[in-house]
């Protein structure tokens, strides 16, 4: 048994342990500075180098692009194309040589090289997973894979991944600048009770802005809807309705939800998808875009004169 003593030591050590874990954190963070060596980092750092372009212009008008250290949630029910949007910006980027890297608990690398493929030449993404392209595709087909072979993209392999396994990835490749990870509801599939299950989303959605924090990146979330809210009324998706969304609304910089009529009316427009600006704490900017969406190939473009639905507002 501790005697009285003993406990008190380990209480002090405790103690000093915690101070110094809090100095260590503090200082890697780079501290608390003071308001000349922000503004001179401010002047050092212009905020153009920072931010980096989406697939659509129109996207772009009301998000600003995709700025380091934010965290953007682009959040769908399931077969509407969240993965395909995000696969449409890490295309984006990559031919745009800006380093990205790609973490996804569904797709293979295989899988994602292919959808990549597909939205860079247009090719039919069935008739290159099957091998069944005509001459003149295969031609093409090579050539893409020949481009993308030269640009500053990293595909994680892993059926499973943990915070700890990105962070250790982003410092030894520290020019990393887009992060995409799909999806949320995957990496937290270790518990089988729902509450915990929240919790661990909210946990891993609050690491997610750490790292974008810590690293200067910008980190892509997707997430589900949850199941729950498939039978209301309306269609349109809601923040409230993402599985963790008490987390994901708090932390999040920028979310995107996306909506396919098609998904629920056989006699809407199939091309047509909607991303739904819910929160923009970057520009305050919020409302509707339509673009137009590819299903053979898996691009996701932008129409003419879609500008409409948009709503000025203060930063959330």
């Amino acid at each position: 048994l501790l005697s009285d003593s003993d406990t008190t030591s380990l209480a002090d050590l405790k103690h000093k342990l915690e101070e110094t874990a809090a100095s260590i954190t503090l200082r890697e963070n780079g501290g608390i500075l003071d308001s000349a060596t922000i503004i001179e980092k401010i002047i050092n750092e212009p905020a153009v180098q920072k931010i980096v372009a989406t697939p659509w212009a129109i996207v772009d008008e009301y998000i600003d692009g995709l700025y380091s250290e934010d965290l953007i949630v682009i959040g769908a029910r399931q077969f509407v194309g969240k993965t395909t949007a995000l696969v449409n910006i890490i295309n984006h980027t990559a031919i745009n040589r800006i380093p990205t890297a790609m973490f996804s608990l569904e797709l293979s690398d295989i899988d994602i090289m292919n959808r990549m493929v597909a939205i860079r030449s247009g090719i039919s993404l069935p008739h290159i997973v099957t091998q069944s392209m005509i001459e003149e595709e295969e031609e093409v087909y090579h050539d893409t894979l020949n481009e993308i072979k030269n640009e500053p993209l990293f595909i994680s392999n892993q059926p499973t991944i943990t915070v700890p396994e990105i962070r250790s990835f982003l410092k030894k490749h520290p020019e990393i600048r887009v992060v995409g990870i799909d999806h949320i509801q995957l990496w937290a599939n270790t518990s089988n009770s729902v509450s915990q299950r929240v919790v661990e989303i909210g946990n891993l959605v609050r690491q997610s802005k750490a790292l974008a924090r810590e690293f200067g990146v910008s980190v892509i979330l997707l997430s589900q809807i949850n199941r729950s809210f498939a039978d209301e009324a309306s269609r349109r998706p809601q923040p409230h309705q993402l599985e963790g969304a008490g987390a994901i609304e708090q932390t999040a910089d920028i979310i995107l939800l996306l909506h396919r009529e098609i998904i629920y009316d056989f006699n809407a427009d199939p091309n047509k998808i909607l991303f739904i600006v819910s929160k923009n704490r970057r520009t305050g900017i919020i409302g509707d875009i339509e673009l137009e969406f590819i299903k053979d190939s898996t691009q996701i473009t932008q129409k003419e004169n879609i500008n409409k639905g948009r709503e000025n507002g203060s930063s959330l």
